[in-house]
């Protein structure tokens, strides 16, 4: 019955001993560093998120067409969508990619129809904090 009191009093005495060492009323800062040599936090993300579409890019008829769409300046790609205006079965999507510059998405149709349409190309971008 001794020893198992004995070892509960040691326990809380060295988890109390423990606890005032790294407490802030403890004589010297035992565990933290006179400098924090931490890393600069990353900025949030709200508001860096952003989309940029271009809804200007036309299709002419029996051609092939693309439509590129570029992240603002210091933009990082982060991915990217390709849609028509007027929805054609016929029309068919070739290439959907980052494109030669690696900030930017490009679409690329093929259009065997006689009608003209509007390609449009939409970016994903993670921008730089302000």
């Amino acid at each position: 019955m001794l020893k198992p009191l004995v070892f509960v009093l040691l326990g809380a005495a060295a988890a109390t001993a423990f606890i005032l060492s790294c407490s802030d009323d403890a004589p010297a800062d035992v565990d933290a560093a006179e400098v924090c040599d931490c890393p600069e936090a990353e900025p949030p993300l709200v508001g860096r998120i952003v989309r940029v579409t271009n809804d200007t890019q036309v299709i002419d008829a029996n051609a092939v067409g693309t439509a590129p769409v570029v992240c603002p300046t210091g933009g990082t790609l982060l991915g990217g969508s390709c849609d028509l205006a007027e929805s054609n079965a016929e029309i068919t999507l070739n290439r959907a990619a980052a494109g030669s510059d690696p900030d930017s998405f490009t679409c690329k149709w093929n259009n065997p129809t006689n009608e003209a349409n509007t390609m449009i190309a939409t970016a994903i971008c993670l921008v730089p904090a302000e």
